[in-house]
């Protein structure tokens, strides 16, 4: 479930705080995006859909495959959560034509939801964050 995938996010973050230990990031990749920014924009509402909300997680995968080398972990780890996060987007999108019962949400937008609140509700000092120039970029 959505947990497993916020797991792995999780578990592939390298954790360095500074842009100048990777000086070169920022002359490669044009769009910075990491899960910190799309957590900020998911609690002040900045998505208008689901769709949008996806178009930076794919942008934050394409940003980690474009700088990390081929073949390296972090490269693969991108690969591989790219692809269940497609999984998961796919079939939300399919669940977005709306529930038979209004009152209900489909397992879907449960899902979803699931998802929405793992990234807003962690702790202040324990927030899962990739840095500008981080793994997940």
């Amino acid at each position: 479930g959505g947990g497993v995938v916020i797991g792995l996010i999780r578990k592939a973050v390298v954790s360095t705080q500074s842009t100048g230990e990777l000086p070169d990031y920022y002359q490669l990749i044009k769009k910075p995006i990491d899960l910190k920014k799309i957590k900020q924009g998911i609690s002040q509402h900045r998505y208008r859909s689901l769709a949008d909300l996806a178009e930076d997680f794919y942008l934050m995968f394409r940003n980690a495959q474009e700088y990390n080398v081929e073949g390296s972990q972090i490269f693969l780890d991108s690969v591989a959560l790219l692809s269940v996060f497609t999984q998961i987007n796919e079939s939300l999108q399919k669940g977005s034509s709306g529930p038979q019962d209004p009152d209900k949400p489909t397992p879907e937008a449960q899902q979803h939801q699931q998802i929405q609140h793992q990234l807003l509700s962690q702790p202040p000092g324990q927030q899962s964050h990739i840095p500008a120039p981080m793994v997940l970029e």
